[in-house]
C-alpha cells in the first residue's frame, strides 16, 4: 500500500524546507537536514510533541495522514531489542485488552518504532484528584486483574509503578491500562537480569541480588496500592542503601541480604548503632545487621521506625475497610516471596467486596 509521508519535526523547519514532497513508497526516507533544522520522515506519522522518555526510548504524540492521534515509542538502535520484545508482548496480549492496542511496529534509521493507541490521562494525574475510595478500589482491582493476566501468561512485568499505568479515557477508572514491557521477562527464561525494577518499587530479592520470579511484581503492586491511596511513595529512597533502611524501618529485620547492605554483626558495630538497631528489631544475637552505610542513609521520615498499621489507621474510612486494606498490604509486602500474596490472593481480598 502506498502512503504519503509526514515529517518528524523536533524544531520548526526553515521556510525553504516547508514543502514536503509526496513519497510514493512505504520505505522511510530522510530529507536534507541540519542540527538547526532537523526534518525526518517516519512512515505516515507526524510527531507533534514528546509525551515522555525513559531508559529505553522516547514516546511522542503522533498524527497520521487521517489526523488520527497515536502514541509512538521510538528506541535508539542499542535499545531496539528491548522495544522489539515489548512489541511482541503487546501483540500476544492484544486479545486480553489490558494494554493500549499496538497499531504497528517498524524500523526507521536504525531506530525501532512502536505505534499504539493514545491514552488520555496518566494514573498519577487521576489519583491526585478528589476521587472516591470506590474509584481508587476499582483502579486497584483492575490493575491486579491485569497483572494476574500477565502472570497467567508467564510474563514478569518487572517494572510495576505509577508511571506505567495510563487511563484510556480521562477520569474513567475502569479504563486503566498497563504499559511498558521493555523490562519484561517471558518465562521460561534462561537469563534473569539483576538490574530491574524502579527503586521505589524494588523488591527485597532484587535489591539483595537473590533469585526471583513473578512475586517481584506483587511486591511492587503493594507499593503501588499504598501510593494510590496515600498519594505518596511508600519507599521514597534516594539510594539503594536508603531503600534497604526504609524497608527495615517499616517491616523489621530481614534475615538475608547482599553484602552491600548487610554484614555479620560484631559487638563493636552493634554498640556503635545500638539504639538505632534495637529500634529496628535487631538484637546482639542477630547474625546479620545492616551495614554502616545503610544505617547512615537517613534524611527522610521514612528512614525511622513506622508501621503499616499506624499509617492505615489515619485513613478516614470505616474500620472494616481499613482492616481489609491493611491485610492486603501486609500480604503483598512480605520479605519472603513464598509468603507474599499472589495476584489471585489479591483478587479474593475483602477489600474488593461489593465492587
Amino acid at each position: 500500500m502506498r502512503r504519503n509521508m509526514f515529517t518528524f519535526c523536533q524544531n520548526q523547519p526553515s521556510p525553504q524546507l516547508q514543502q514536503i514532497p509526496k513519497i510514493l513508497s512505504n520505505r522511510s526516507v530522510v530529507l536534507p537536514h541540519s542540527e538547526e533544522h532537523p526534518i525526518k520522515i517516519i512512515n505516515a506519522y507526524k510527531l507533534i510533541q514528546e509525551l515522555g522518555r525513559g531508559s529505553f526510548g522516547q514516546v511522542f504524540l503522533a498524527v497520521n495522514i487521517m489526523q488520527q492521534k497515536f502514541a509512538m515509542k521510538i528506541s535508539p538502535e542499542k535499545m531496539a531489542k528491548y522495544t522489539k520484545i515489548e512489541a511482541a508482548i503487546l501483540k500476544r496480549l492484544e486479545q486480553f485488552d489490558i494494554s493500549p492496542k499496538m497499531i504497528e511496529a517498524f524500523e526507521f534509521e536504525q531506530q525501532y518504532c512502536v505505534v499504539m493507541s493514545l491514552c488520555e490521562q496518566t494514573l498519577a494525574d487521576f489519583i491526585r484528584q478528589d476521587i472516591s475510595i470506590n474509584q481508587r478500589r476499582t483502579l486497584m482491582k483492575n490493575i491486579a486483574e491485569q497483572l494476574n493476566t500477565l502472570h497467567e501468561n508467564e510474563i514478569i512485568h518487572a517494572d510495576i509503578k505509577m508511571d506505567n499505568y495510563l487511563l484510556l479515557q480521562k477520569n474513567v477508572a475502569s479504563s486503566v491500562k498497563t504499559i511498558d514491557y521493555s523490562s519484561s521477562i517471558q518465562l521460561p527464561a534462561t537469563y534473569f537480569p539483576t538490574k530491574l525494577q524502579s527503586r521505589y518499587f524494588k523488591s527485597p530479592e532484587v535489591l539483595h541480588k537473590k533469585s526471583y520470579h513473578k512475586q517481584i511484581d506483587c511486591w511492587s503492586l503493594g507499593c503501588l496500592f499504598f501510593e494510590i491511596v496515600f498519594q505518596r511513595p511508600l519507599f521514597p529512597a534516594k539510594t539503594d542503601e536508603m531503600l534497604c533502611l526504609q524497608q527495615s524501618c517499616l517491616l523489621g529485620p530481614i534475615e538475608y541480604g547482599d553484602e552491600q547492605f548487610m554484614t555479620r554483626s560484631t559487638s563493636y558495630l552493634f554498640s556503635s548503632y545500638s539504639e538505632q538497631l534495637t529500634s529496628l528489631g535487631y538484637t546482639e544475637k542477630s547474625v546479620l545487621i545492616p551495614t554502616s552505610d545503610v544505617l547512615d542513609a537517613t534524611g527522610r521520615e521514612e528512614c525511622y521506625p513506622r508501621t503499616l498499621s499506624n499509617l492505615v489507621s489515619k485513613l478516614n474510612w470505616s474500620d472494616k475497610l481499613k482492616n481489609s486494606y491493611l491485610i492486603l498490604l501486609n500480604g503483598l509486602l512480605q520479605y519472603d516471596p513464598k509468603l507474599r500474596w499472589t495476584c489471585e490472593d489479591v483478587l479474593q481480598s475483602d477489600f474488593f467486596n461489593s465492587l
